[in-house]
């Protein structure tokens, strides 16, 4: 019958000699471990090809996490955490704004707080005057400081020489300061002035000179100096 064939085998393999019952015994084993060996190898290699690997090389297929939660710059911050740009470590929740053009800190808006005043300059002495615009860098233009009492004359500013002129060159609200001179009136416009009138005023103020000693200030031909004086 159908189980005859099947006892027969039966029979011949417990009738062969037991060194033939070790030797398939010990081989079989021997196949286990080696299997096992083997599966155990490409687990790890598996584990540890996947741990090399970037984050977004793994992909979605190999990890739970959905797109929005992987922190691909590495700084702390996912995109579902609030991370404006996941590829710039630099920009996240919480980094320091700088002025550059770029919502670094992630709040919605850029160079907040950051960003300086500059006022035009139209006579380019480096002093401006007027409304200030804020940027990172200087507008053509203009100047980083609002202190120019004429912006029209790039010789009247802060950083001017104040001269004896009448006008406040420095701009610190006084005029020909520590520059006025003793001067006399010189009626009769010799040069030689009379030292009964003093004053103070420029060397090239009109009507005056910084020499003294005319006895007659009415006359141009007499004063100190003149040729046939006795």
């Amino acid at each position: 019958m159908a189980t005859r064939p099947v006892r027969e085998r039966c029979a011949r393999w417990w009738e062969a000699p037991a060194t033939l019952h070790r030797e398939v015994l010990v081989g079989s084993v021997r196949s286990v471990l080696l299997l096992l060996i083997s599966l155990s190898s490409c687990t790890r290699g598996g584990d540890a090809a996947k741990e090399a690997a970037p984050r977004d090389a793994v992909g979605i297929a190999d990890s739970a996490l959905p797109d929005d939660e992987w922190d691909r710059d590495g700084d702390g911050h996912t995109t579902d955490a609030g991370d404006c740009d996941d590829d710039d470590p630099a920009i996240h929740p919480g980094a320091a704004e700088v002025c550059n053009e770029m919502d670094d800190d992630c709040d919605g808006a850029i160079d907040e707080g950051v960003m300086l005043p500059w006022w035009p300059d139209a006579d380019g002495d480096g002093h401006g005057a007027g409304t200030a615009v804020d940027a990172c860098e200087a507008p053509e233009g203009a100047a980083g400081s609002d202190d120019d009492c004429d912006d029209s004359d790039p010789g009247i500013s802060p950083s001017a020489v104040e001269r004896c002129n009448g006008v406040d060159d420095d701009c610190d609200g006084g005029i020909d300061e520590d520059v006025l001179v003793t001067v006399y009136a010189d009626a009769d416009g010799d040069g030689w002035g009379d030292a009964a009138s003093p004053g103070f005023g420029c060397p090239d103020d009109p009507g005056t000179t910084t020499m003294t000693g005319d006895c007659d200030d009415d006359d141009p031909y007499v004063h100190p100096g003149i040729v046939g004086d006795a």
